[in-house]
């Protein structure tokens, strides 16, 4: 029988530069494990009890246990207004996602930030008619730059928190350079939205002054 440690040490694949620390976590332990280190790590969540999926519970606890290896403490996880995850931190923004296999976090003080991580399988040209537009940098026939494109949508959309983003109309991806999308929000809001691509997983990630944050 497979041995797991007894104390949490997510494996951090790459870390953000700068003052943005990100953590990327391959998923490996079973449920009963992550509940576990969940607990021993003093972390509260009751929106959890409502996650009955394995896997999607699987990957909630680990993204949450992200969080905690950034902060390094106890830590409650509520819902804001718009039904986004937070914690009773003063001006600590927390994003956080999972995805097959895969969780991840990043935290930033007195920013908005947002995060997104798919794995790189090409499944998202199954849906790329439903979410890309005419105006978006993309090419609609290369199966990772189309699951770049949904990814970048995904993390602008939960930067946002709003429910009424049409995707496919009100996110636009401009231009790529290299690890940086720029997209307009809405036709009037300029954003850059960093990623990084693996052969297993690609991730992005947007931080903007939460003055920038308006309705």
């Amino acid at each position: 029988m497979q041995k797991y440690p007894t104390v949490f040490m997510p494996i951090t694949l790459f870390e953000n530069e700068d003052e943005y620390p990100l953590c990327i976590w391959k998923i490996e332990e079973p449920l009963h494990v992550l509940e576990t280190q969940f607990e021993n790590c003093k972390l509260q969540d009751i929106t959890l009890i409502k996650k009955k999926n394995a896997d999607v519970k699987k990957g909630s606890l680990a993204a949450r246990l992200c969080v905690h290896h950034l902060i390094n403490k106890p830590i409650l996880f509520k819902k804001d207004q718009y039904g986004a995850l937070t914690i009773h931190e003063n001006n600590v923004c927390i994003g956080l996602s999972h995805t097959h296999g895969y969780a991840a976090a990043i935290i930033s003080e007195n920013k908005t930030c947002a995060i997104d991580i798919e794995k790189n399988d090409g499944r998202a040209l199954r849906i790329a008619s439903k979410f890309l537009g005419i105006h978006d940098c993309i090419q609609p026939n290369n199966p990772e730059e189309v699951t770049l494109a949904w990814s970048i949508k995904e993390s602008v959309y939960k930067w946002w928190k709003k429910k009424n983003l049409i995707f496919k109309e009100d996110i636009q991806i401009k231009s790529l350079t290299y690890k940086t999308a720029q997209v307009t929000l809405n036709k009037e809001i300029n954003l850059d939205v960093y990623y990084k691509i693996t052969p297993e997983f690609i991730i992005t990630w947007i931080i903007q002054e939460q003055q920038s944050h308006t309705s």
